[in-house]
């Protein structure tokens, strides 16, 4: 077992496939907490809950089937979230095992803001998050990103030689 500095279990590892604990290889019906639209955490990933085999959504399976033992391994434990990548961008992906979800409970900061924006959008419920101010955010986002981590001019499509730049442009002395 693998532990973090404040005493909890953060991994645990068994290679024997045929051992009862080992739960890489098993459907355990977990209850769980999260909703779509929760912002969590899992492996220190932060991303917003977008499906669960729980939620029986129309995504793939719903959750009766995999607890008819048909889909019983462990990743079907595996839920589908959003994440915002280094530019800022939104994108979904496997999330990793729903038994290593918390709730994340910071302050979102650079690109993670984004996260809270998705997850308003997502709940809905108030409709203080439409879609127009969803893509807003994002573009305000990714531009921060792109400005804070140096926007790329130098590349192939689009290359300016450093003596052409304005700050290395010389400038006449008064005599």
């Amino acid at each position: 077992m693998y532990f973090n500095a404040n005493r909890e279990i953060t991994d645990y590892q068994n290679n024997d496939p045929d051992s009862p604990d080992n739960l890489d290889l098993k459907f355990i019906d977990l209850p769980v907490p999260f909703k779509r639209g929760d912002i969590v955490e899992c492996r220190d990933r932060l991303f917003v809950v977008d499906s669960l085999p729980h939620f029986s959504d129309g995504r793939g399976r719903n959750y009766e089937q995999y607890l008819t033992g048909k889909f019983t391994d462990s990743s079907d434990m595996i839920g589908w979230g959003l994440f915002v990548d280094d530019d800022g961008i939104l994108y979904g992906d496997h999330t990793g095992r729903y038994d290593r979800y918390k709730y994340y409970n910071g302050k979102l900061k650079g690109k993670e803001r984004l996260l809270h924006y998705v997850s308003l959008f997502i709940h809905g419920e108030k409709r203080e998050i439409l879609l127009p101010e969803l893509l807003t955010m994002q573009c305000r986002i990714m531009l921060e990103q792109k400005l804070e981590n140096g926007l790329d001019f130098q590349n192939h499509g689009c290359y300016i030689a450093d003596h052409l730049l304005a700050e290395n442009r010389p400038t006449q002395e008064k005599v």
